[in-house]
C-alpha cells in the first residue's frame, strides 16, 4: 500500500474536524522539511514507534557500513 501526503491530509482532516484541511497540509509540509534538513545535513532521525532514518549514503560508508539490511519478514538481505 503506498500512502502519499494528501492521503495523510485527507485522512486527518476526517479525524480532525477542529483543523481546516490547509492547516493539516502546512503542518505536514513543515514536518516533512524539518526531517529534510535534518537528514541533507547528516542527522539522524528517530521516531519511537515507527522507525529510524538516515541518509543511504550514511548506511553505505559511515559508523554501519559493516552491516547488512534484512527484510525481517521474508529473512532475505536488502540493499
Amino acid at each position: 500500500m503506498i500512502i502519499n501526503k494528501s492521503d495523510i491530509v485527507a485522512s486527518l482532516s476526517d479525524e480532525l474536524k477542529s483543523y481546516t484541511s490547509s492547516d493539516i497540509d502546512y503542518s505536514i509540509k513543515k514536518i516533512l522539511s524539518l526531517m529534510s534538513k535534518s537528514l541533507y545535513s547528516g542527522e539522524r532521525i528517530e521516531i519511537r514507534g515507527f522507525g529510524s532514518h538516515r541518509r543511504a549514503d550514511d548506511r553505505q560508508s559511515g559508523r554501519y557500513g559493516h552491516l547488512q539490511s534484512r527484510n525481517p519478514r521474508m529473512g532475505e538481505d536488502r540493499p
